[in-house]
């Protein structure tokens, strides 16, 4: 997955979706949201197993690699509210790890 797109937009997208998370020690998935990458848009996706909530990105949105991985909610909301509003190149390199890319910054996450 590698894309670009306005960090305002995902970080809508991220406090959207949150109130489908919960956080349940047996089920550590359940605190994760799905990042799913196409030609044309990225569905941001969180599912607390009683309700789910898709939120589509479509304006604005490069996509180089379609692709998609979970992260965790906690991570992503705080690391987005950090951010200034600005463009933000997201991709995984290898054993999946996500690179986030702001102008000369880097962050990884696995």
């Amino acid at each position: 997955m590698h894309i670009e797109l306005p960090s305002d937009k995902l970080f809508e997208a991220i406090k959207t979706v949150s109130h489908a998370i919960t956080n349940s020690p047996t089920t550590p998935i359940l605190e994760n949201v799905l990042l799913k990458v196409t030609n044309e848009k990225m569905v941001v996706v969180a599912n607390n197993l009683e309700m789910a909530i898709e939120y589509t990105i479509t304006d604005d949105l490069k996509v180089i690699e379609p692709g998609d991985i979970t992260v965790s909610h906690r991570f992503i909301a705080s690391y987005l509210n950090l951010l200034e509003p600005t463009k933000l190149t997201i991709k995984t390199d290898t054993g999946n790890t996500l690179q986030f890319i702001v102008q000369k910054n880097k962050t990884r996450h696995k």
